[in-house]
């Protein structure tokens, strides 16, 4: 029982201070880290937390921009198949941009 009620006080305390809203400064007696090799100032505490485009890059490339229905892959052969006994695929058609079989054209 008096182990539960201690427990049950360190964690009240840690969880009080898990709420702290104040303003980040220093340590008292301590100041700010150096100014990096070729900035013309100190920068300041919201600054220094502000991540850069290293920590948090962005994403500038769209992965999926069409969806094609996909080739078959004539390397793409289930564990144990001899390559030399599968025979070759018949050439691709070219891309003419019409559906197959249909003569229209693909959107």
């Amino acid at each position: 029982m008096r182990m539960t009620a201690g427990l049950a006080l360190v964690l009240a305390f840690a969880l009080a201070g898990c709420g702290g809203r104040v303003a980040l400064r220093p340590p008292a007696g301590k100041s700010l880290p150096p100014r990096a090799y070729g900035e013309t100032a100190t920068r300041g505490v919201d600054a220094l937390l502000e991540p850069t485009s290293q920590q948090r890059p962005t994403r500038n490339a769209e992965l999926l921009t069409r969806s094609d229905t996909r080739a078959d892959d004539p390397f793409d052969l289930p564990p144990g198949t001899d390559p030399a006994k599968v025979p070759l695929p018949a050439a691709a058609p070219a891309k003419t941009g019409m559906l197959p079989n249909t003569g229209t054209a693909a959107r």
